[in-house]
Protein backbone atom coordinates (compact mmCIF):
# COMPACT_ATOMS: atom_id res chain seq x y z
CA UNK A 1 0.00 0.00 0.00
CA UNK A 2 1.40 3.41 -0.93
CA UNK A 3 1.88 6.23 1.55
CA UNK A 4 -0.73 8.28 -0.35
CA UNK A 5 -3.30 5.53 0.03
CA UNK A 6 -2.46 5.08 3.70
CA UNK A 7 -2.87 8.80 4.34
CA UNK A 8 -6.14 8.91 2.41
CA UNK A 9 -7.57 5.95 4.36
CA UNK A 10 -6.62 7.53 7.68
CA UNK A 11 -8.19 10.85 6.78
CA UNK A 12 -11.40 9.30 5.46
CA UNK A 13 -11.90 7.45 8.76
CA UNK A 14 -11.41 10.57 10.87
CA UNK A 15 -11.74 13.57 8.58
CA UNK A 16 -12.20 16.53 10.91
CA UNK A 17 -11.47 15.20 14.39
CA UNK A 18 -8.06 16.84 14.53
CA UNK A 19 -9.51 20.24 13.58
CA UNK A 20 -10.92 20.39 17.14
CA UNK A 21 -7.38 20.63 18.51
CA UNK A 22 -5.72 22.53 15.65
CA UNK A 23 -4.65 26.07 16.51
CA UNK A 24 -5.96 28.93 14.41
CA UNK A 25 -9.13 30.97 14.11
CA UNK A 26 -10.06 29.26 10.83
CA UNK A 27 -10.87 26.13 12.89
CA UNK A 28 -13.10 27.96 15.38
CA UNK A 29 -16.26 26.06 14.39
CA UNK A 30 -14.61 22.71 15.10
CA UNK A 31 -13.39 23.97 18.47
CA UNK A 32 -16.97 24.17 19.71
CA UNK A 33 -17.89 21.10 21.84
CA UNK A 34 -21.23 20.67 20.06
CA UNK A 35 -19.59 20.75 16.61
CA UNK A 36 -17.25 17.77 16.84
CA UNK A 37 -18.72 16.13 13.75
CA UNK A 38 -18.19 16.25 10.01
CA UNK A 39 -20.52 18.92 8.58
CA UNK A 40 -22.45 18.13 5.38
CA UNK A 41 -20.44 20.74 3.43
CA UNK A 42 -17.44 18.42 3.87
CA UNK A 43 -19.03 14.99 4.18
CA UNK A 44 -20.11 14.73 0.55
CA UNK A 45 -16.56 15.23 -0.73
CA UNK A 46 -14.88 12.12 -2.09
CA UNK A 47 -11.82 10.79 -0.32
CA UNK A 48 -9.57 12.17 -3.06
CA UNK A 49 -11.27 15.58 -2.86
CA UNK A 50 -10.91 15.61 0.90
CA UNK A 51 -7.20 14.79 0.75
CA UNK A 52 -6.76 17.67 -1.70
CA UNK A 53 -8.88 19.99 0.45
CA UNK A 54 -6.74 19.19 3.50
CA UNK A 55 -3.72 20.10 1.40
CA UNK A 56 -5.38 23.40 0.56
CA UNK A 57 -5.54 24.17 4.29
CA UNK A 58 -1.83 23.42 4.63
CA UNK A 59 -0.67 25.39 1.59
CA UNK A 60 -2.96 28.37 2.17
CA UNK A 61 -1.63 28.76 5.71
CA UNK A 62 1.95 28.46 4.48
CA UNK A 63 1.44 31.21 1.91
CA UNK A 64 -1.10 33.51 3.56
CA UNK A 65 -0.75 32.81 7.29
CA UNK A 66 -3.12 31.39 9.87
CA UNK A 67 -5.57 34.31 9.91
CA UNK A 68 -6.89 33.62 6.44
CA UNK A 69 -10.46 34.69 7.19
CA UNK A 70 -12.55 32.36 5.02
CA UNK A 71 -16.28 32.42 5.66
CA UNK A 72 -16.44 29.00 7.36
CA UNK A 73 -18.99 26.26 7.93
CA UNK A 74 -22.19 28.17 8.95
CA UNK A 75 -22.47 30.54 5.94
CA UNK A 76 -21.21 27.86 3.57
CA UNK A 77 -23.95 25.54 4.84
CA UNK A 78 -26.55 28.22 4.13
CA UNK A 79 -25.18 28.78 0.62
CA UNK A 80 -25.04 25.09 -0.19
CA UNK A 81 -28.65 24.76 0.93
CA UNK A 82 -29.79 27.62 -1.30
CA UNK A 83 -27.82 26.46 -4.33
CA UNK A 84 -28.26 22.69 -4.21
CA UNK A 85 -31.71 22.76 -2.65
CA UNK A 86 -33.05 24.83 -5.54
CA UNK A 87 -31.00 23.68 -8.51
CA UNK A 88 -29.43 27.11 -9.00
CA UNK A 89 -27.24 27.46 -12.08
CA UNK A 90 -26.12 31.12 -11.99
CA UNK A 91 -24.20 32.20 -8.90
CA UNK A 92 -21.99 35.26 -8.39
CA UNK A 93 -19.34 35.50 -5.69
CA UNK A 94 -17.90 38.89 -4.75
CA UNK A 95 -14.64 38.20 -2.96
CA UNK A 96 -13.20 34.71 -3.43
CA UNK A 97 -9.91 35.58 -1.71
CA UNK A 98 -7.87 32.34 -1.47
CA UNK A 99 -10.60 29.96 -2.52
CA UNK A 100 -12.34 28.26 0.41
CA UNK A 101 -15.89 29.01 -0.68
CA UNK A 102 -15.00 28.92 -4.38
CA UNK A 103 -13.71 25.36 -4.07
CA UNK A 104 -16.74 24.13 -2.14
CA UNK A 105 -19.30 25.89 -4.34
CA UNK A 106 -17.67 24.81 -7.61
CA UNK A 107 -17.41 21.17 -6.53
CA UNK A 108 -21.05 21.25 -5.51
CA UNK A 109 -22.11 22.78 -8.83
CA UNK A 110 -20.09 20.28 -10.79
CA UNK A 111 -21.68 17.44 -8.82
CA UNK A 112 -25.17 18.84 -9.52
CA UNK A 113 -24.60 18.23 -13.23
CA UNK A 114 -27.12 20.82 -14.45
CA UNK A 115 -24.72 23.19 -16.22
CA UNK A 116 -24.34 25.49 -13.19
CA UNK A 117 -21.70 28.24 -13.40
CA UNK A 118 -19.97 30.41 -10.79
CA UNK A 119 -18.69 33.89 -11.64
CA UNK A 120 -16.30 35.15 -8.97
CA UNK A 121 -14.63 38.57 -8.70
CA UNK A 122 -11.82 39.66 -6.40
CA UNK A 123 -9.53 42.68 -6.55
CA UNK A 124 -6.45 40.79 -5.28
CA UNK A 125 -4.32 39.33 -8.14
CA UNK A 126 -2.18 37.17 -5.85
CA UNK A 127 -5.18 35.63 -4.11
CA UNK A 128 -6.90 35.05 -7.44
CA UNK A 129 -3.84 33.31 -8.89
CA UNK A 130 -3.73 31.07 -5.81
CA UNK A 131 -7.44 30.30 -6.09
CA UNK A 132 -7.20 29.59 -9.81
CA UNK A 133 -4.42 27.13 -9.15
CA UNK A 134 -6.64 25.22 -6.74
CA UNK A 135 -9.66 25.36 -9.04
CA UNK A 136 -7.44 23.74 -11.66
CA UNK A 137 -6.22 21.10 -9.22
CA UNK A 138 -9.77 20.23 -8.23
CA UNK A 139 -10.79 20.07 -11.90
CA UNK A 140 -13.63 22.59 -11.67
CA UNK A 141 -12.32 25.19 -14.11
CA UNK A 142 -15.25 24.34 -16.41
CA UNK A 143 -17.61 25.60 -13.70
CA UNK A 144 -15.76 28.71 -12.45
CA UNK A 145 -14.90 32.03 -14.06
CA UNK A 146 -12.44 33.92 -11.83
CA UNK A 147 -11.73 37.58 -12.55
CA UNK A 148 -9.40 40.15 -10.99
CA UNK A 149 -11.66 43.17 -10.82
CA UNK A 150 -13.46 45.55 -8.47
CA UNK A 151 -16.73 43.85 -7.57
CA UNK A 152 -18.48 47.25 -7.66
CA UNK A 153 -17.44 47.86 -11.28
CA UNK A 154 -20.37 47.65 -13.76
CA UNK A 155 -18.08 45.66 -16.06
CA UNK A 156 -18.30 42.82 -13.53
CA UNK A 157 -22.05 42.54 -14.15
CA UNK A 158 -21.48 42.45 -17.88
CA UNK A 159 -18.94 39.66 -17.48
CA UNK A 160 -21.26 37.67 -15.21
CA UNK A 161 -24.03 37.83 -17.79
CA UNK A 162 -21.59 36.60 -20.44
CA UNK A 163 -20.76 33.63 -18.24
CA UNK A 164 -24.47 33.00 -17.75
CA UNK A 165 -25.26 33.18 -21.48
CA UNK A 166 -27.00 36.52 -21.17
CA UNK A 167 -29.14 35.59 -18.15
CA UNK A 168 -29.29 37.35 -14.78
CA UNK A 169 -27.72 35.94 -11.59
CA UNK A 170 -29.94 33.94 -9.26
CA UNK A 171 -27.72 34.44 -6.22
CA UNK A 172 -25.00 36.94 -5.35
CA UNK A 173 -22.75 36.24 -2.37
CA UNK A 174 -21.03 39.38 -1.04
CA UNK A 175 -17.89 38.67 1.00
CA UNK A 176 -15.41 41.16 -0.39
CA UNK A 177 -14.01 44.38 1.14
CA UNK A 178 -16.32 44.54 4.19
CA UNK A 179 -16.24 48.32 3.84
CA UNK A 180 -19.37 50.42 4.23
CA UNK A 181 -19.18 52.53 1.06
CA UNK A 182 -18.02 49.66 -1.11
CA UNK A 183 -20.77 47.37 0.13
CA UNK A 184 -23.39 50.02 -0.68
CA UNK A 185 -21.95 50.26 -4.20
CA UNK A 186 -22.15 46.48 -4.56
CA UNK A 187 -25.77 46.45 -3.44
CA UNK A 188 -26.65 49.31 -5.78
CA UNK A 189 -24.95 47.53 -8.68
CA UNK A 190 -25.95 43.91 -8.21
CA UNK A 191 -29.51 44.29 -6.92
CA UNK A 192 -30.81 45.60 -10.29
CA UNK A 193 -28.80 42.88 -12.08
CA UNK A 194 -30.40 40.11 -10.02
CA UNK A 195 -33.28 38.12 -11.48
CA UNK A 196 -36.69 38.55 -9.88
CA UNK A 197 -37.02 36.27 -6.83
CA UNK A 198 -33.21 36.02 -6.69
CA UNK A 199 -31.09 36.42 -3.57
CA UNK A 200 -28.20 38.48 -2.28
CA UNK A 201 -26.36 36.97 0.70
CA UNK A 202 -23.96 39.17 2.68
CA UNK A 203 -21.36 37.80 5.06
CA UNK A 204 -19.98 39.80 8.03
CA UNK A 205 -23.26 41.63 8.65
CA UNK A 206 -23.06 42.05 12.43
CA UNK A 207 -21.87 44.81 14.74
CA UNK A 208 -18.94 42.60 15.70
CA UNK A 209 -17.88 42.27 12.04
CA UNK A 210 -18.06 46.04 11.46
CA UNK A 211 -14.51 46.19 12.79
CA UNK A 212 -13.38 44.48 9.56
CA UNK A 213 -13.98 47.77 7.72
CA UNK A 214 -10.42 48.96 7.08
CA UNK A 215 -11.65 52.55 6.78
CA UNK A 216 -13.63 52.44 10.01
CA UNK A 217 -16.86 53.34 8.25
CA UNK A 218 -19.17 50.88 9.95
CA UNK A 219 -18.77 47.97 7.59
CA UNK A 220 -21.42 45.75 6.05
CA UNK A 221 -23.82 46.32 8.95
CA UNK A 222 -23.98 50.07 8.38
CA UNK A 223 -24.49 49.52 4.66
CA UNK A 224 -27.37 47.14 5.41
CA UNK A 225 -28.93 49.52 7.94
CA UNK A 226 -28.87 52.40 5.45
CA UNK A 227 -30.13 50.21 2.60
CA UNK A 228 -33.06 49.15 4.75
CA UNK A 229 -34.05 52.78 5.38
CA UNK A 230 -34.80 53.42 1.71
CA UNK A 231 -35.14 50.09 -0.12
CA UNK A 232 -38.47 48.39 -0.80
CA UNK A 233 -36.94 44.94 -0.38
CA UNK A 234 -35.34 44.89 3.04
CA UNK A 235 -32.32 42.85 4.08
CA UNK A 236 -32.99 40.35 6.84
CA UNK A 237 -29.96 40.00 9.10
CA UNK A 238 -28.93 37.09 11.31
CA UNK A 239 -26.99 38.05 14.47
CA UNK A 240 -27.17 41.71 13.47
CA UNK A 241 -26.42 43.13 16.91
CA UNK A 242 -23.87 40.55 18.00
CA UNK A 243 -21.03 42.57 19.45
CA UNK A 244 -23.27 45.20 21.05
CA UNK A 245 -26.04 43.18 22.72
CA UNK A 246 -24.20 39.85 22.94
CA UNK A 247 -20.74 38.68 23.84
CA UNK A 248 -18.40 35.88 22.87
CA UNK A 249 -19.50 32.60 24.38
CA UNK A 250 -23.18 33.50 24.28
CA UNK A 251 -25.51 30.69 23.15
CA UNK A 252 -26.22 31.64 19.52
CA UNK A 253 -28.55 29.53 17.41
CA UNK A 254 -26.62 30.60 14.30
CA UNK A 255 -23.16 30.27 15.77
CA UNK A 256 -21.23 32.64 13.47
CA UNK A 257 -20.96 35.95 15.31
CA UNK A 258 -20.00 37.68 12.06
CA UNK A 259 -23.63 37.45 10.99
CA UNK A 260 -25.34 37.00 7.66
CA UNK A 261 -27.66 39.19 5.58
CA UNK A 262 -30.31 37.88 3.19
CA UNK A 263 -32.12 39.93 0.56
CA UNK A 264 -34.68 38.67 -1.96
CA UNK A 265 -35.60 40.73 -5.00
CA UNK A 266 -39.36 40.72 -5.41
CA UNK A 267 -41.05 41.45 -8.75
CA UNK A 268 -42.54 44.94 -9.18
Amino acid sequence: MTQTTTTRDAISRNRVADFATTDGNRYWWHHRPECRYEPPVYSWLTDDEWVLFRQWFVESEAEFGTGTGECGVPPMSMLHGLIAGNGMTRVVQLGHYIGYSTILISLLMQRMGNGARLYSADIDPRATEFTQGWVDRFGTADVVDLQVTDSSDPAAVDRAREVFDGKDPQLVFIDSSHMYQHTLKELDLWYPALQDWGFIVLHDASTFAAEFDAKGGGGVKRAIDEWNLVAKDRIFTINSTFGETAAMGEDLAYVDGCGLGLLQKLPR
